[in-house]
């Protein structure tokens, strides 16, 4: 089973140098075949030490050599025990294993490094490489995948390559075939070598990180004279993501008349430091294609941010709504209960106003039946006419053995002002008024057709004639019983009739 690495750079903090160190970036980068440094970086010393504090179960320590006579001298210790050194290069050669030590104890452990040069040789550090224990978090953290990881997924086309006896590289040579691996992180660099023993024709793959736009990357290869093996060498830098799960995949476009697309390793940036700009590609005519420093998906951290800011803008909005509902329900409550308290009587407001009324057994038609402009004056004095009498009215009638002929409609209606058609040259609306009305039942029966009472139990007197007086106004009426004795006519007193208003 394979493991992952983690990439501890020389400008990591987490590296303590010892005085006579001195930082170098890119002087180095054209020396060897080995390619450059990782980042182009490197510390020089001298005369020093380093140390580095880890967890985890084997480490590597990365560095250029100055070949030389004499050669600098080196020893690397893990936890104060000597491991040896681990040189096979005959040159200078930049990305060589200096010292290496597998199966650690898992835990805690401290790499130490002690470097002398003299003749004006250096002694250069580059990084170190780790495989860490379960527990240590990959936050942050720069992450090396070798060609055998289970997490790449080859189609067919693909064979294993060794050169030298520690570089092994998944090669392709077959059109169309491709590789997918899922990975989290922010940016992924692709490492391998141009091999010597194959076509150096120049070619093109692509690679498509979460099913965008594929982009294309170029495989210049070797010159063509050239039988030179070039290793470390970057084909492509993806452009920087969001950090999270992701997905490439990476296609050859060449045959075997073309270089081979090889796979030495994988660098994972799974942390939010910068990078350096990503490699230059090339783009395809047609479908549109995303360039090296194209943004992908999910690439901006200020999606989750303007996200998050909707929510909290819709939630507090939600908030003020809820609030304000609340507060206007207990305002309006409070409102109606103190307009209840101030008009107790309100609902008695539309109450009709009644006239006064000398006779209370005698019924009126209400006032706001007279509202109605299309009822004549006739009409309203026949409807006060035609009103229900009392059980008292009634026993009058009934008493009544001889009195005066009753007079009739005509004659009253003179009385009050009102004329018919028999009147001085006059005519009113009286004429026009049904049969029923002009002439009641009961004023149609002459007196000697009613029932006879005797004298001994009349309960009234016989009545005297009378005299109807309809008022103007309303107020409270005092009748004046001194001026009247058995002589003068009885003065019936009716109220005003109201309109509506």
């Amino acid at each position: 089973m394979t493991t992952r690495s983690i990439v501890v750079d020389d400008t990591d903090p987490r590296v303590q140098y010892s005085l006579g160190w001195f930082q170098d970036h890119g002087s180095q980068d054209t020396f060897g075949t080995f390619g450059p440094p990782y980042l182009s970086t490197l510390h020089g010393t001298t005369n020093g030490s380093l140390s580095f504090a880890f967890n985890g179960i084997k480490v590597s320590v990365i560095g250029t050599i100055d070949l030389g006579t004499p050669y600098p001298i080196f020893d690397c210790f893990l936890d104060n025990n000597n491991i040896g050194k681990a040189i096979g290069a005959l040159s200078r050669e930049n990305n060589l294993i200096i010292c290496e030590k597998d199966r650690l104890v898992d835990g805690p452990h401290t790499l130490t490094v002690n470097a002398t040069a003299s003749n004006g040789q250096t002694f250069w550090f580059d990084s170190i490489r780790y495989v860490p224990s379960a527990s240590v978090p990959l936050i942050n953290e720069v992450i090396y995948v070798n060609p055998l990881d289970p997490a790449l997924q080859y189609s067919n086309g693909w064979a294993q390559y060794f050169y030298g006896t520690a570089n092994l590289v998944n090669m392709t040579r077959t059109f169309n075939s491709s590789v997918k691996f899922p990975f989290i992180g922010s940016s992924l660099s692709w490492y391998s070598l141009f091999p010597s023993g194959f076509p150096h024709s120049p070619t093109l793959g692509t690679y498509s990180v979460d099913d965008q736009n594929p982009v294309v990357f170029s495989l210049n290869s070797l010159a063509a004279n050239s039988n030179t093996t070039l290793y470390n060498q970057e084909f492509f830098q993806t452009a920087r993501y969001a950090l999270g799960p992701h997905e490439i995949t990476v296609t050859f476009l060449g045959n075997e008349s073309t270089a081979p697309l090889s796979l030495n390793y994988l660098i994972i940036q799974n942390g939010t430091s910068a990078l350096d700009n990503p490699s230059t590609v090339l783009t395809i005519p047609g479908p549109t294609l995303l360039p090296s420093s194209a943004k992908g998906k999910g690439d901006s951290t200020t999606d989750k941010s303007h996200t998050q800011g909707v929510i909290g803008g819709v939630v507090g909005a939600a908030t003020v709504v809820i609030i304000l509902s609340i507060a206007f329900y207990f305002i309006f409550n409070r409102r109606r209960r103190h307009k209840r308290h101030e008009q107790p009587n309100e609902g008695n407001s539309t109450a009709m106003i009644q006239p006064f009324c000398q006779f209370p057994g005698r019924r009126y038609v209400p006032v706001n039946h007279f509202h109605n402009t299309s009822v004549t004056a006739s009409t309203r004095i026949a409807a006060v006419l035609h009103s229900v009498p009392t059980p008292v009215e009634a026993a009058m009638k009934a008493s009544i053995t001889s009195a005066p002929p009753p007079r009739s409609l005509s004659t009253e209606l003179q009385s009050i002002g009102m004329y018919t058609a028999d009147g001085p040259g006059q005519t009113s609306p009286i004429n026009s008024l049904p049969t029923s009305i002009v002439h009641p039942p009961l004023m149609q029966r002459p007196l000697s057709a009613l029932p006879r009472i005797p004298s001994e139990n009349r309960p009234f007197p016989v009545p005297r004639p009378t005299q109807t007086v309809i008022h103007e106004d309303s107020g409270l009426r005092i009748p004046n019983f001194m001026a009247e004795d058995s002589s003068s006519n009885t003065i019936v007193e009716m109220p005003p009739l109201y309109t509506a208003n």
